[in-house]
């Protein structure tokens, strides 16, 4: 689902969600705590799952069982957030974990602490996610993993840092709206590459060359069969919301300027693809040398 569109949507299903919460109150509080199981006849089966909308104590919860390999297990935010919020980063964390197969917990690491509801626990176990290829953002790294105790069940903690940075990418995407959905033509440009045109001076609109702007051009232009058959052959995957980082200070420009990494796959494997500039009002995909 496109990155614009998972934000609207996300508020709209809590709202309806909390409206919901207010009718069926009474039943809600019995209810706190429930995890229906996950539907093992499924072939693949859902990788989360948010189900009771609750509020205990100071921190807003929304209980989700994150799934890999054989894994199933809840979250718990390290402070109070919204419930928009708390989708955005379930949703998030979705897409971001889809192609992990594979955990393992290091119950040997510095222990680290957390309150949690006015209740102080000490962590020192860790998840980590893998699959073919990971495409972890950096701010998920030591961030997410962290495995608590809570009423005889494991549950991974949302640092407050980790929100902290979700909260920030979504407050980007709301001053800027028109570059997430511009984004989300590029990667479905990316994924619609029989239907380049054939004409040089067309395609090479769609890269942003660097530096050696006019070597780089003289050289795609004898090449460009040769460049856009690297590119080809793959799914290009829509990125986190955490990958979008702002450029400004790196282009030198006062203007708006960002850049994103897009992942790709082939054969069950995810690998780096391509690093994507927006500059100029427009994402292109960005060249240094060739």
């Amino acid at each position: 689902m496109k990155i614009y569109n998972r934000i609207i949507i996300a508020l709209t299903v809590l709202a309806f969600g909390v409206i919901s919460w207010f009718i069926f109150s009474p039943y809600a509080e019995r209810n706190k705590g429930h995890y229906p199981k996950v539907d093992e006849s499924s072939e693949e089966g859902p990788r989360g799952e948010e189900i009771d909308r609750t509020e205990d104590g100071k921190s807003y919860s929304l209980d989700w069982r994150l799934r890999a390999s054989d894994l199933e297990t809840p979250v718990v935010f390290e402070k109070e957030i919204s419930p928009e919020l708390g989708e955005i980063i379930l949703s998030d964390l979705r897409l971001i974990f889809e192609y992990d197969t594979h955990y393992s917990i290091n119950e040997n690491v510095p222990v680290r602490e957390f309150i949690l509801n006015d209740v102080l626990y000490r962590s020192d176990r860790y998840l980590y996610m893998t699959g073919p290829g990971r495409r972890h953002p950096e701010q998920i790294r030591g961030e997410f993993g962290w495995l608590v105790d809570i009423k005889n069940e494991d549950h991974i903690v949302i640092t407050e840092t980790l929100i902290d940075s979700y909260r920030q990418a979504v407050e980007l995407s709301t001053r800027h709206p028109g570059i997430f959905e511009q984004l989300d033509d590029l990667v479905a440009d990316l994924n619609n590459m029989e239907q380049w045109p054939k004409d040089f001076d067309e395609v090479i609109e769609k890269f942003y060359l660097y530096q050696e702007a006019s070597q780089i051009r003289e050289n795609l232009k004898n090449h460009l069969d040769e460049y856009v058959a690297r590119l080809s052959g793959y799914v290009y995957l829509e990125p986190s919301l955490l990958s979008v980082v702002e450029a400004s200070d790196f282009f030198e420009t006062k203007q708006d300027a960002f850049w994103v990494k897009i992942d790709r796959l082939k054969d069950g494997i995810v690998s780096p693809g391509y690093q994507a500039v927006y500059i100029d009002g427009e994402w292109r995909i960005f060249v240094a040398d060739y």
